[in-house]
């Protein structure tokens, strides 16, 4: 059986597909979109655009899985910070939080189950993009839930 250094040693030396490139580029459309829709900047829409140009910037690097740089470390800020600004944001409209908890949620298991290594790695990028179609698709409805209600 392959120890996790072998493991992490392999997945540096191949190149990945650009699956999680791609989806993050949709990331960073959906969050233009709803900035050009809403019209003036807001914490929430703020947050999606940092979060999504610092995706786009961390998963362009396709020739290994794992990075631990500055890139990284913004864009797990970045998440973060858009995390708080969705909650806030849900909390404050008493609307989306079922979307909010249930996106949460799948984000935290495609993670866990990547880290745990229940994902075979020649899946890695597909299941991560998931993630991120995920995530576009729930601020999609949470914003289109209070167009609906003014």
């Amino acid at each position: 059986m392959p120890t996790w250094e072998w493991k992490l040693k392999k997945l540096q030396r191949e190149e990945m597909p650009p699956t999680h490139l791609v989806s993050t580029l949709v990331l960073a459309v959906t969050a233009i979109l709803l900035q050009m829709q809403q019209g003036h900047p807001s914490v929430f829409s703020v947050a999606f655009l940092f979060v999504a140009f610092t995706s786009v910037i961390h998963n362009s690097r396709c020739d290994r899985w794992w990075y631990y740089d500055v890139w990284r470390a913004l864009d797990y800020a970045a998440i973060c910070a858009f995390t708080v600004a969705w909650a806030s944001e849900a909390q404050k409209t008493h609307r989306g939080r079922k979307s909010f908890v249930l996106t949460g949620t799948s984000a935290v298991l495609i993670v866990l189950l990547i880290w745990l290594e229940q994902v075979p790695e020649p899946c890695f990028t597909h299941v991560h993009s998931v993630m991120h179609v995920v995530v576009c698709v729930s601020v999609a409805v949470f914003k289109l839930q209070g167009q609906k209600r003014g």
